[in-house]
């Protein structure tokens, strides 16, 4: 993001904020709740709703009195969508991944500090967890997380692990910064990152960076399955196939490196 000598506009920042109160897990509030979480009076959020409203970046539920967005917004994530040509790009090779280890592939992109996935290609049976396209997680989250935070500077990672803590999900996660610092030198220098358990219980993971013709890491790809099945088809092919499919992806892309 630019650094420029301009105030920020107020009134957009709360617009963005009460809008910032809807995801996947909270699709619908209601304007008391919006006032608690953005700390505005309700004069103030109901002109902003009604605002956001008319012109569908918001919608009223009238049987309820609750609000959600609105198909402005869905037109919007269209857009960046369309701008997104890695999802082009990696398609191809997301689907052939899939259906060479019949494990579930996600590509992942980290945009404002969050973890978000941007494409899959999901085996239904085996795994428990919840890989929506679109869906925020925590930067760190997972093997995707591990390997796109990894090629940031050292200074990045200890500022994003601040804003967002390491939490211990299993037994198995790392918690202290230092050691994922650690980590995240040695995903770097092996070109590649492990999840063993570390997010779900007997869930495996084995994520590769996909780089643009700058060679800047842009988004990640992952193949996650059930520990057994991943170690019984052999981790060491699993490396092999993700960061085989990441390097073409870069190269569709422009990379000369590989």
């Amino acid at each position: 993001m630019r650094e420029v000598n301009i105030k920020l506009n107020h009134s957009l920042e709360k617009a963005i904020s009460i809008l910032d109160c809807f995801s996947l897990d909270t699709q619908y509030q209601t304007i008391e709740n919006i006032c608690k979480l953005v700390n505005i009076p309700k004069p103030t959020a109901y002109r902003l709703l009604y605002t956001m409203e008319t012109l569908g970046l918001v919608h009223y539920n009238a049987e309820d009195s609750t609000y959600c967005l609105g198909m402005k917004m869905f037109g919007y994530g269209g857009i960046v969508l369309q701008r997104l040509n890695v999802i082009h790009a990696a398609a191809p090779y997301l689907t052939a991944l899939h259906h060479k280890t019949g494990f579930s592939v996600l590509l992942a992109i980290l945009e404002s500090n969050h973890l978000v996935y941007i494409d899959k290609r999901v085996t239904i049976e085996g795994i428990g967890y919840t890989s929506t396209i679109g869906r925020f997680r925590d930067p760190h989250y997972g093997a995707l997380g591990k390997v796109l935070m990894a090629y940031l500077e050292d200074s990045k990672i200890e500022k994003m692990l601040q804003t967002s803590p390491l939490i211990k999900y299993t037994d198995f996660s790392i918690t202290d910064s230092a050691a994922f610092l650690e980590q995240s030198r040695q995903i770097r220098e092996q070109g590649y990152s492990i999840d063993n358990e570390e997010v779900i219980l007997d869930v495996t993971a084995v994520a590769a960076p996909v780089k643009n013709k700058w060679d800047q890491v842009i988004a990640a790809v992952t193949v996650v399955g059930p520990k057994s099945k991943m170690h019984e088809y052999s981790i060491s092919e699993i490396i092999k196939d993700v960061c085989h499919s990441t390097e073409l992806i870069s190269v569709e892309l422009g990379n000369k490196t590989h």
